[in-house]
């Protein structure tokens, strides 16, 4: 769990990237499983070729801190979570159709 400076310095982070309107994702996924593997890899591609210096993607492995399943509401994996700018959006399963993924986000490319 992370130490009040860690989670205070975590927020500063994220509102300057928000202020900026950086894409800000997190990446939910099991250890080293195919199927997060592949997720990370998707999502990492997506995010270069689509949003080139514009995003924020943190990755998060519930094998390591299973408490953020339900802080999150994470109810199957890999689930990519956009944090903002705009609305909270989810996406469950596979991100290998890159223009899939960014319609499913409702971001301008």
């Amino acid at each position: 769990m992370p130490s009040l400076d860690q989670a205070a310095a975590e927020a500063e982070y994220f509102e300057k990237a928000a202020a900026d309107e950086r894409l800000l994702l997190e990446l939910y996924v099991a250890g080293t499983m195919p199927r997060s593997v592949q997720a990370i890899s998707d999502v990492k591609q997506i995010c270069k070729e689509f949003f080139k210096g514009r995003y924020v993607l943190k990755v998060f492995d519930l094998t390591r801190n299973p408490e953020l399943a339900s802080v999150r509401q994470i109810l199957a994996l890999p689930t990519l979570i956009r944090i903002g700018p705009g609305p909270v959006r989810r996406l469950i399963g596979d991100f290998a159709d890159a223009r899939r993924v960014v319609a499913a986000l409702k971001m301008r490319t």
